[in-house]
């Protein structure tokens, strides 16, 4: 099986970050390990905002999910890796800039949680698909400290295997 060598990290390091490099090892890993793809939390900060915190960037896309998949499969050219590689890191800094200008949706989600009346009900926040994308099996947000040299991450829910 093909392996996400540093080679790899670094002859594409001028065509996109390390935040998106990071979070497709992050994917690929994920579902190497597990078979599955999940939702994966990764914030946006959202400072420019008066009062403004965060933002969701969910980093398990349809784009990473196809470069994922595309690894898997010895039949798919290299070319045609690297291709849905650059496309999925492409859609993850988009999704980023996106939540950093505030035009992401779990906030707002969030936020009409909050809103409801005691006992009041809609169909919206009943629906499966909601619930599964908001239960996040991946934080990939990186915790940063005047103590570390560098950065790391943290869990946010258990989950018993």
């Amino acid at each position: 099986m093909p392996r996400y060598s540093s080679f790899v990290c670094t002859s594409f390091a001028p065509i996109f970050g390390i935040f998106s490099r990071l979070q497709m090892a992050i994917q690929l890993g994920y579902y190497r390990y597990k078979g599955k793809f999940r939702a994966t939390y990764e914030s946006a900060q959202v400072k420019k905002f008066t009062a403004g915190r965060t933002e969701v960037v969910r980093s398990c896309s349809a784009d990473s999910a196809a470069w994922v998949l595309s690894m898997q499969d010895p039949k798919v050219s290299a070319q045609e890796k690297a291709d849905k590689l650059r496309k999925a890191a492409n859609s993850h800094v988009a999704y980023m800039n996106q939540a950093v200008d505030g035009l992401g949706c779990d906030r707002l989600i969030l936020g009409l949680k909050f809103a409801r009346l005691p006992g009041e009900t809609h169909p919206f926040f009943d629906d499966k698909n909601l619930a599964e994308s908001s239960h996040w099996y991946l934080s990939t947000s990186q915790i940063s400290s005047e103590y570390y040299d560098g950065y790391g991450w943290g869990e946010v829910i258990v989950v018993i295997f």
